[in-house]
């Protein structure tokens, strides 16, 4: 099948590479959050989850990773601070990726401009929110 006649093309395996390393990063990101020291075996296990939630994107795998780095980050007894900004806006994005990745095949190729609108709504939740958390995050203890 040729690609698109318009502008760029997004293949299914490129979100799905996205959506390991931003769970890898969503995860990473909770635990170095609570407080916690990476071990390499944490950090292969952390490794492994990101290639489950990119090879299952319509599987639980991405709640539960995004479940998992919530508990990671509230077990670490540190208070609403960056980190939980930053995993805020991770996890978001694991959110969004695992549903595109959910409604393009691995194998599929799609118009980068078929996914402006989607890009652009994740844009204007994380510019609406993500302010209104770093504000929380320095008024709380």
């Amino acid at each position: 099948m040729n690609p698109p006649a318009g502008g760029r093309v997004v293949s299914g395996r490129d979100v799905r590479v996205l959506l390991g390393l931003g769970s890898a990063a969503l995860l990473l990101t909770a635990l170095v959050g609570a407080g916690y020291q990476p071990r390499p075996l944490v950090i292969v296990a952390l490794a492994v989850a990101a290639v489950v939630v990119a090879a299952f994107p319509a599987s639980p795998a991405p709640a539960a990773a995004c479940v998992v780095a919530v508990f990671l980050l509230l077990s670490g007894d540190i208070g609403f601070t960056v980190w939980f900004v930053a995993v805020a806006a991770l996890l978001h994005s694991v959110h969004v990726l695992a549903g595109l990745a959910e409604i393009i095949p691995a194998g599929a190729r799609a118009e980068a401009g078929a996914l402006a609108p989607t890009g652009r709504r994740w844009l204007q939740t994380q510019a609406a929110t993500v302010p209104i958390l770093v504000v929380l995050a320095a008024v709380l203890p």
